[in-house]
Formats: C-alpha cells, structure tokens, sequence
C-alpha cells in the first residue's frame, strides 16, 4: 500500500512544478509571426507577413486567406534558416488566414479598410498611336501580361513603403492606389499622338515633358501621381542602343522605359519566383539594365526599384546619400526586402545571403518628406486654405527664414539632386511655424552658396526654391582722424 506524501515533500513537488511551469507556458509555437499582430488592419491590401518557424523541418510555407475567393486565395512563402516571408492578398473587412508549415498551422486574422485619400498614385501604360501595347521580350510564349506586372509592381511598391514607415514610428502609412471591383490597380492605356519614331527622336527631356502636357488634362496632376510606363520601348542588338526608354521623375510625373518587363512577376504568387530567378539575360536580344547581374532577377529588382525611384522624384524627393536608399543606387536591392538570399549571378557566383541592414530601404531623409505629403493621409480629409510656406532671405543679418502659419514639418537643403541636410518636425504635435538658418552654417553644409531649399508644412503644402546666398554687406569704415582732416 502507497504512504501519502508528506507534507514537506508535497510542497517541494508542488515548487518543482511552479518554477517549471513558466517554461512549459513560454514555449515558442511552432509558426510565430514577428512583423504583425492578430487582429491589426491595414489600409493597403497586400501584407508582408514575416516571421520564424523554430523547430519546423519544413522548407515551405504557405498562406491561404479563408475570407477570400481570387485566385490570390494561397500564396507560397519563403522559408530560410527558421525565418519566412510570405505575402498575403486581403479582401475588404475582415481576412481568416492560415499559415501551414509541414504539419503546423497559424491562424491569423488580418483587417483590411481601404484608404479614402482622395490623392492616389496612378499607372499609365502609354503606347504610340498605333495602339499596339505588346513590350518587347526574348520569350517565345510571354504572355503580354503587361497590366498584371504593373499591377503586382504597384502593390509591392505600396507594401514595401508602409513596412518602411511603420519601421520608421510613423505605423504602416502608404500612398493610395486605384483599384477595381476586383482589387487590380486600374492600368490606363493611353494611346499617343505619334507613331514610336516620332518619340524616339525627341530627347529624354523634352519627351518627359511632352508626355505631362499630352497627358495632363485626361489625368490630372491635383490629387493624382503619375506614373508612366511607355509600351514602346525597343533595344536594337545591332547597335546597342534602346529606344524609347528614359527614367526621369518630377512634378508628379515619373516615365520608366519596359524594356525589361518581361523580367517583372505577372501575380503575387510570382513574386518569390521572380526574384529567385537565376536565369540569364541574353544581351543579343534584351537589353540588360540589371547593375551587373546579367540574370532575370537582377532586372526585376533593379527595373521595379527603380521606378519607384522616379516615383519619389514625382512626390518632391531628391537623391540621398545612403548607399542602400531608394533614391540612390539602393533601388537595385529592392528585392531584397522579399528574400533572404541573392540568387547566383554575374556580380556572386554563389547564392549571397544579407542581413537585414542590407535591404533597400526608404532612407530617413526620404521617410521625413513623404510623412507630411497628402498622398500619406489614408483618409479624405478637409485642408485648412493657405499660402503655404514662405522663403524669406535677409542679407543684411546672414539669415534666412522659413515661415507657416500652419506649422513646418520638413526642411530640406539640395544640391543640385542631392538633400544635403534637413530638419523634420513630424513627431511633433505643434510644429514650429518658423525656422531660422545661418548663411555661412549653409555653405558649409551645400559646399557653396548656391542650393535648393523645400519646404513643407502640417498641412502638406509645399515649396521648391532655388536660391543663392550673398555675402552680407561690409558696413561703412567710420573715417579716422588722418582721413576726416584730409577730407576737410
């Protein structure tokens, strides 16, 4: 027959138990996502969901959103070292995902409230005036898909800067986009005036500008960003020369060439694969804008970063000075931010992971100016009638001076493309309405007398001045008494 614990051994059974217990209760799950929690909304409908799998010896992935019946409905992920990122399309309302892993699943509910910010960013595929949409690619079955390559580059685009701000303390804030009943971006043909030969004469310049005034009227600049992709861009092998291609940005107008669309993913489920995709470019037949990596992959990251590149010229952004800064030659690592690992290339022989410090990414001085634009406010909202922000230039004290009655949110200093310095009040609930700078701290700052100065204010004015610093009046010698006995 058993004898009943004794009282002391219970109570040490009883703390063996209790000190244990935690341990058993923390236990990490077998799927954790890192980047989102259960029940958040978000005002864009694609989410990067990004997390670990400790313990799971499965090496895919995927995610099926329950709430909704596209084709979008199960999406495959990436999976690396106990960590993935996957990308999940949301319908309006309320979205029952499931992530599964092996024999392991999540759920995961995921809000999704569209934006009513009437300032939208709108795509515009325009063609020659024979009407003829079909890019130029080496592939003998490309489907010319062009609108759902536009389509997906606009919404990675529109994800990847809401993780950038949310990154930043600003919450996943993100331009808006125009979407169908179907949830595609709205890609508007325009057909133009003139046959192809007509464009490829004309200079990067006055082609850009051309494109703003045919098109302005029908798509008005006010509350919309146009972003412009022309059809026709052709790579001649024989003389090595494109056509029809530019990648210029500004005044709410950014124009990037297709010669490499093919490369682009054609759906979301596309792409990991895209961005995976090792395959060579073949310089007799394509042209090869890819910073060296010569692959199908490298096009697509370079080719879809940098047209978001010129889109942050169209928002009023200039050229940073962070190497891995979207606007700078960081774009090419846009794909990155969906990956763990560069594919081989002509740049790495061998797969080539990075950390998470290696990623492109919307530098703070690019964060800072798109905070306070309209096209960041996710909601319709009534602004506040004024004259927005006011240079004003005093040679006498060496000052300058920069006023509103609103409140300045953002400062900038440019040298010819590049912010050279800046001030941001955007944490702020009551910005300053003025800031006063020095005259020669700006020289040394511009190396010059010659910068830009922007300016905008809490209610998403702003201005763009060129201005050139003087040097300050040297006051009048009070006459000695040599010179006064002289003079008289």
């Amino acid at each position: 027959m058993l004898k009943p614990l004794s009282l002391r051994y219970a109570l040490e059974f009883l703390a063996l138990l209790l000190i244990a217990w935690p341990s058993v209760g923390l236990a990490q799950p077998p799927i954790s996502v890192t980047n989102l929690e259960d029940g958040q909304t978000l005002r864009y409908p694609v989410a990067l969901i990004r997390g670990e799998l400790p313990g799971v010896a499965a090496a895919d992935l995927t995610v099926t959103n329950e709430s909704s019946q596209r084709d979008t409905r199960t999406l495959g992920g990436i999976v690396h070292k106990g960590r993935f990122k996957a990308l999940a399309e949301l319908v309006p309302g309320r979205n029952e995902l499931v992530l599964r892993a092996g024999e392991c699943e999540l759920p995961l509910v995921l809000n999704y409230e569209p934006q009513t910010n009437p300032y939208i960013v709108r795509i515009i595929y325009h063609t020659d005036s024979s009407g003829e949409t079909a890019y130029q690619t080496p592939l003998e079955d490309d489907p010319q898909d062009y609108a759902a390559k536009l389509d997906t580059a606009m919404k990675l685009m529109q994800t990847f800067t809401a993780e950038q701000m949310n990154a930043a303390g600003f919450g996943r804030i993100t331009f808006n986009l125009e979407l169908d009943d179907d949830g595609k971006v709205k890609v508007h043909v325009a057909k133009g005036e003139h046959p192809a030969e007509h464009y490829y004469a004309m200079g990067d310049v006055p082609w850009f500008e051309h494109l703003r005034s045919a098109l302005g009227e029908r798509f008005s600049t006010d509350i919309g960003m146009n972003v412009i992709i022309p059809a026709y861009t052709r790579y001649d092998p024989e003389t090595k020369k494109v056509r029809g291609h530019t990648a210029l940005g500004g005044g709410a107008q950014a124009v990037f060439g297709s010669g490499m669309l093919y490369t682009w993913p054609s759906g979301l489920a596309d792409v990991i694969g895209a961005f995976q995709d090792a395959r060579p470019i073949d310089c007799s037949k394509s042209l090869n804008d890819t910073a060296g990596r010569n692959t199908f992959w490298g096009a697509a990251a370079t080719n879809i970063g940098a047209t978001l590149h010129e889109l942050g010229h169209a928002l009023g952004l200039f050229h940073c000075r962070d190497p891995l800064g979207i606007m700078t030659r960081g774009f090419d690592c846009f794909g990155r931010f969906f990956t763990f690992a560069d594919p081989p290339s002509g740049v790495n022989r061998d797969p080539r992971e990075f950390t998470d410090e290696q990623i492109a990414r919307w530098a703070p001085v690019s964060i800072a100016a798109l905070k306070p634009l309209r096209w960041f406010d996710l909601d319709a909202k009534e602004y506040k009638p004024c004259d927005g922000p006011r240079l004003l230039m005093d040679d006498a004290s060496g000052r300058m001076m920069i006023e509103s009655g609103h409140g300045l949110r953002f400062v900038g200093f440019d040298r010819g493309v590049t912010t050279m310095r800046y001030q941001a009040h955007n944490g702020e609930a009551e910005p300053p309405n003025r800031l006063e700078f020095d005259y020669d701290d700006l020289r040394k700052t511009v190396n010059g007398d010659k910068m830009r100065v922007r300016a905008i204010d809490d209610q998403g004015y702003i201005i763009m001045s060129d201005v050139q610093l003087h040097d300050r009046p040297t006051p009048a010698a009070k006459p000695d008494a040599t010179q006064k006995a002289t003079a008289e």
